[in-house]
């Protein structure tokens, strides 16, 4: 319901309440799907199967991760596939990629060395639990998760041979984390140093490139 609210509140329509939720997925033939990264909600759809037809309800991407393309193919592809009616189906990838890793591409893409910031996992705990207290800041507790998803002993990584049959997806379209981050980094850098063109001396002996 909270991810609801967040994805239609801001346009200034009536967000499903959690009652409203229960109630219709409580009917027949109706199912919900829900897309998590790094243990956050991202997505949602529900939708009603009757016979060989199915029927969209709501679907609803939070607006952080709008633009992505996977959310919404997986979220719209349930519509057509009966078969994944009330299964579970991961959407975590075949490999999991630790923070260390990741910064690592980071550095490599940028040519730059990453400043680690290293903060004890009570404090995030904490900080997690003050921010979920309050409606406005649910969307920051929900990111603050993810402490508990890396540090839950369980596996981050699963065969997704299931998920793309499921959904009819190819997985020659994927687009891997490392081809993801050097195309994210291309276009930023860049965009950076098109602008670097437009400064005067003064202002480029701050910049860090």
């Amino acid at each position: 319901a909270a991810l609801h609210g967040e994805a239609f509140g801001p346009q200034g329509e009536r967000a499903w309440t959690r009652q409203d939720m229960a109630e219709m997925l409580a009917s027949p033939g109706v199912a919900g799907l829900l897309l998590r990264r790094d243990g956050a909600d991202i997505g949602m759809a529900v939708y009603r199967v009757a016979a060989d037809e199915s029927e969209l309800l709501t679907i609803a991407v939070r607006p952080a991760d709008r633009r992505g393309g996977a959310g919404r193919r997986l979220l719209v592809a349930a519509i057509d596939h009966a078969e994944t009616v009330r299964q579970a189906f991961p959407v975590v990838g075949p490999r999991a990629w630790t923070t260390s890793e990741i910064t690592q591409l980071c550095e490599r893409f940028t040519g730059k060395e990453a400043r680690v910031f290293r903060v004890p996992p009570a404090l995030l705990g904490l900080m997690r639990s003050v921010t979920g207290f309050f409606e406005a800041s649910l969307n920051v507790a929900e990111r603050l998760a993810f402490d508990a998803v890396t540090g839950g002993g369980q596996a981050l990584d699963a065969p997704m041979e299931a998920s793309y049959a499921a959904f009819g997806l190819d997985p020659a379209e994927t687009t891997g984390l490392e081809a993801y981050l050097k195309e994210y980094y291309d276009t930023i850098l860049k965009r950076l140093r098109e602008m670097e063109k437009d400064l005067d001396k003064e202002a480029k002996k701050k910049l860090p490139f």
